[in-house]
């Protein structure tokens, strides 16, 4: 089938049957292709450029529908939204969402994003999809000749035919080598939350490497990956086998041209009792000789038939729907179970040398999932090897070792490090944000939170930026290092103002001017109770360190570089948090102040009311004294008369 034809609906691939099934906000079966260019991006044109390339690529222009045997597509019409990245990597994305499209396009600073639910296409045809963006982009924004249209490239995809059906084989049979797997263990991100690692490596010393030891770049990584989880492994009493799924592309063993799914797996098992997993060469000549084995048409044609026969047994094809997603899911929840993590290898990426000068580096990323708590993949662009990995873990020791293992290798890598607003402070001054109130008449409630700041403060270099006229004024009376007093009217403060605090905050906090900041407000507890409290908001690894965490929570371990990478994501969202922080603590400050204030009031009320009781109580007295002392002198004087 032709991919200009219009179509209106069709059949999942055999392999995306399964990807509506199994996705969820948890595991979404997204993965991300990732281009960086040199210029920043302008949306308007991005959003052009995705229009132009739907043209080429018109079966992408499809929504997920819901039969009663299967999922199928359908003809999606709807306007193309573009999004400014302000989410975690490999979202999922809803069927109602994102007007029914399957893939998501956003971009940040100079980078375009493509994250593509594995219902709809594969790494290789989304790279494609990527590309064509990318090239019908750079055409709107220089003057390219017309030549270099992506409607006129020639595409190596043009068919949406199912290419496991065309090329199944029933008469094959394969053996599934079952069997629970090594999970790698680690304190997990909040839900829904996926981090991700990249290491950079240079291509020329992998290849010298890769040729002098006789093997492939994907036999000699997967080897490396192998080493470095059994390296964590050895730190548990877990000794079960290390299973590592390799995605293999089948257009290159049978003939296909189609732009949906055309790929199978085959998992790397190593086992100690077998191998020498302490010794790398007895890995990587296991590994060898296992790709060696399988990587062969005919045993990957065994596993497609195998695939495809569990598609086509009677039994599920007649289940409805919502019997076969019950079924299906507890399946599958098994099946996770047995494999330790998946890695891709999207091979060198190329192209056209009229455009290579605009763009800067290129990224794959895979969705990790509960059991498989880590997903790995390279890629090759230009000069370079990035060795990508998609993690639901905090920490990162697995693409440490790598990293560590490639230089002991003598091959450079570089792994990009953790923001500085998540690094342990090295300069010891605080600034403490010092929120009062403007009046008094509010009992202790200002003595009260100096008292708790200077307690907090002593010993420490300090500065301050006090909120509150009463907060400016005891600065000043102290002579405290103040880095603003622009703020001194707290009842005239907006969010607007909180987040320019916590602007100016964190371009000092960048300059080195202190390497802590502590916001020290009231905490509103009740009508009844107000709370002085100094908060440590600055380095993120401060947060932390509050009183009262086992002494094991407060290790902080390295972030996960989130997408599109630590720096960028920090530097945008950090003063953005700091500002909602200020920004509760100030709410929480004024109604404190007011509770205090009517606590005091009402204090003042009653001993004013007490007061003209016993004031009228001693009026009453002296004036009946006066009257009985008159009264006595008019008696006294009748009887002298």
């Amino acid at each position: 089938m032709s991919n200009n034809q219009t179509v209106k609906w069709r059949k999942l691939d055999n392999s995306a049957k399964l990807f509506p099934i199994i996705s969820t906000k948890r595991f979404s079966t997204i993965f991300r292709v990732s281009v960086v260019l040199t210029e920043t991006i302008d949306p308007k044109k991005l959003k052009k450029a995705t229009e132009k390339a739907l043209a080429t690529f018109a079966n992408f222009k499809v929504r997920l529908r819901t039969g009663f045997f299967w999922y199928y597509l359908e003809e999606n019409n709807r306007e193309i939204i573009v999004y400014p990245e302000d989410r975690y990597p490999c979202r999922y994305i809803g069927y109602r969402t994102n007007n029914g499209y399957l893939f998501r396009v956003s971009y940040y600073n100079n980078k375009i994003n493509v994250e593509v639910f594995h219902a709809l296409t594969d790494g290789t045809t989304a790279t494609e999809f990527v590309k064509t963006i990318v090239y019908e982009y750079l055409n709107l924004c220089h003057d390219f000749n017309e030549k270099f249209s992506a409607k006129q490239i020639q595409l190596q995809v043009q068919d949406i035919e199912d290419s496991y059906l065309k090329n199944y084989d029933k008469s094959l049979h394969f053996k599934d080598n079952t069997g629970r797997a090594y999970i790698l263990k680690g304190k997990k991100l909040l839900p829904y939350q996926a981090g991700t690692t990249q290491v950079f490596i240079d291509l020329k010393p992998i290849i010298k490497t890769c040729r002098s030891l006789k093997v492939t770049v994907t036999e000699y990584f997967t080897a490396v990956l192998i080493y470095c989880i059994y390296q964590q492994q050895k730190k548990t009493k877990d000794k079960k086998s290390i299973k590592v799924c390799i995605p293999v592309n089948l257009k290159k063993f049978f003939p296909s041209n189609t732009i949906t799914n055309f790929f199978t797996y085959m998992t790397v098992v190593a086992e100690a009792e077998k191998i020498d997993l302490n010794n790398f060469e007895a890995i990587l000549e296991y590994v060898r000789e296992f790709f060696h084995d399988n990587l062969q048409k005919e045993s990957l044609a065994k596993t497609m038939a195998h695939n495809v026969k569990l598609g086509n047994q009677i039994l599920i094809r007649i289940i409805p729907l919502f019997i076969k997603k019950l079924i299906l899911k507890l399946v599958y929840g098994e099946i996770q179970k047995y494999t330790t993590t998946t890695f891709s290898n999207l091979g060198k990426v190329n192209f056209l040398p009229e455009y290579e000068q605009y763009i800067q580096n290129f990224f794959f990323i895979i969705a990790p999932e509960k059991a498989e708590k880590i997903k790995c993949t390279i890629c090759s662009y230009k000069d370079n090897i990035v060795f990508s990995v998609g993690s639901i873990l905090q920490e990162n020791d697995i693409e440490k070792s790598f990293a560590e293992f490639l230089e002991k290798q003598g091959i450079k890598t570089k792994i990009i490090t953790n923001d500085i607003y998540a690094k342990e402070a090295k300069n010891e001054k605080c600034c403490y944000v010092l929120v009062a109130g403007d009046r008094g008449l509010a009992g202790g409630y200002n003595a009260n939170l100096f008292r708790c700041f200077e307690a907090d403060a002593k010993g420490k270099e300090i500065c301050v930026v006090p909120v509150g006229k009463k907060a400016v004024e005891y600065a000043k009376s102290r002579k405290l290092d103040i880095l603003t007093d622009s703020f001194a009217e707290i009842a005239n403060l907006s969010v607007a103002d909180s987040f320019e605090i916590a602007r100016a905050l964190c371009r000092e906090f960048r300059k080195g001017t202190f390497g802590h900041v502590e916001l020290c407000y009231t905490k509103f507890v009740s009508m009844l109770s107000q709370m002085p409290v100094s908060v440590p908001i600055l380095p993120l690894i401060d947060i932390a360190k509050e009183d009262g965490e086992d002494p094991e929570a407060k290790k902080i371990r390295n972030l996960i570089l989130y997408e599109p990478n630590g720096v960028e994501v920090f530097e945008a969202i950090v003063p953005e948090y700091l500002g909602g922080l200020i920004y509760g603590g100030i709410c929480e400050s004024v109604a404190s102040e007011l509770a205090a204030r009517r606590t005091a009031m009402e204090a003042a009320t009653g001993n004013a009311e007490e007061m003209i009781e016993q004031l009228n109580l001693y009026y009453n007295r002296a004036r009946q004294a006066s009257i009985t002392q008159e009264i006595t002198e008019i008696v006294g004087g009748a009887e002298g008369v």
